[in-house]
């Protein structure tokens, strides 16, 4: 029975949580979980110019939320940072955004990005 049960407890602590895909913003699925990013999204798809938008999960200022960057040659867009509330704050330093990762962008994505 005991080399059962630590037969178990091995099994269960080489379990990662890590494999995982990590919450944001407490959920699995920002992009339709989190109803003002969903429509911030559906928005975009609709858009004429979506080629060159794309949302992504960022860190600014130690906090993590989602920036909607663009490369669009004929837009002038003021940088914003939105929390998860959907609260936001204007960019006043670009070099502050720390890109963790991508969690939307249109199938004609136009832009070359890192």
């Amino acid at each position: 029975m005991k080399r059962i049960v630590l037969l178990l407890s091995i099994i269960v602590s080489a379990c990662k949580y890590n494999d995982m895909p990590a919450n944001i913003c407490e959920v699995r699925d920002p992009a339709n979980d989190l109803p003002w990013l969903k429509e911030e999204i559906q928005n975009l798809e609709q858009s004429s110019i979506r080629e060159y938008f794309r949302v992504e999960k960022v860190e600014y200022n130690g906090e993590t939320g989602f920036y909607i960057s663009n490369c669009c040659p004929f837009c002038d867009t003021i940088p914003i940072f939105y929390k998860c509330s959907g609260d936001h704050v204007i960019v006043t330093d670009l070099s502050k955004l720390v890109l963790k990762g991508v969690i939307w962008q249109p199938a004609d994505f136009s832009c070359l990005m890192n």
